[in-house]
């Protein structure tokens, strides 16, 4: 019997040093990376990921563990979108009422990356997740997911100055980097 359970997640902004102290404590083998394929995704507590800019990153979460996915849109296997719907739906139950995802990444200017980037969330939507957006980001981008605090962590160089600036609010920081910022009803800026 699957439990209800109303969680929100948080998305934090923090600087360079701060996304380097925390997501020190994810073992290697929890951090996806190159090439960024489905072959390097991870399904675990915690989790991460560095450099998303073209690329889309998919997280989905029961509020115990993450699938989470970096899939660079240059690497034609990544454009298999039902090799890719397939693996979610091996990874993840699709019918769990407690699912949440976040789409991260992507550039509007670029149509394999949009191309991607709009499956992904055409799967979400189509699966009744809710999922938080941030795309097209000026710069790179550095994220990791925490379960025990359902926390979203999120570094890029306009969220370090901006704080270096003193900025505190956070969903001001997301909108000064990413140029869509849509949170579900169930998700929060810190």
């Amino acid at each position: 019997m699957t439990q209800n359970i109303s969680f929100k997640s948080t998305f934090r902004p923090v600087n360079k040093y701060e996304f380097a102290r925390i997501s020190n404590k994810i073992d290697k083998k929890f951090y996806v990376d190159y090439p960024w394929t489905i072959k390097e995704s991870v399904k675990a507590t915690h989790a991460k990921t560095k450099d998303i800019f073209d690329c889309s990153v998919l997280g989905i979460t029961d509020g115990k563990d993450v699938l989470l996915m970096h899939l660079c849109p240059s690497i034609p296997e990544n454009l298999d979108f039902n090799k890719i719907k397939n693996f979610i739906m091996r990874k993840i139950k699709i019918d769990n009422s407690n699912l949440q995802a976040v789409l991260i990444g992507s550039q509007f200017n670029w149509q394999q990356s949009k191309s991607l980037n709009d499956f992904l969330l055409s799967l979400v939507n189509k699966w009744n997740i809710p999922c938080s957006i941030l795309n097209s980001s000026q710069n790179p981008v550095n994220v990791a997911y925490f379960s025990d605090t359902d926390e979203w962590v999120i570094n890029s160089s306009n969220i370090d100055k901006a704080m270096i600036n003193r900025e505190t609010d956070s969903e001001k920081m997301f909108k000064s980097e990413f140029r869509t910022v849509k949170l579900s009803h169930l998700d929060e800026f810190a």
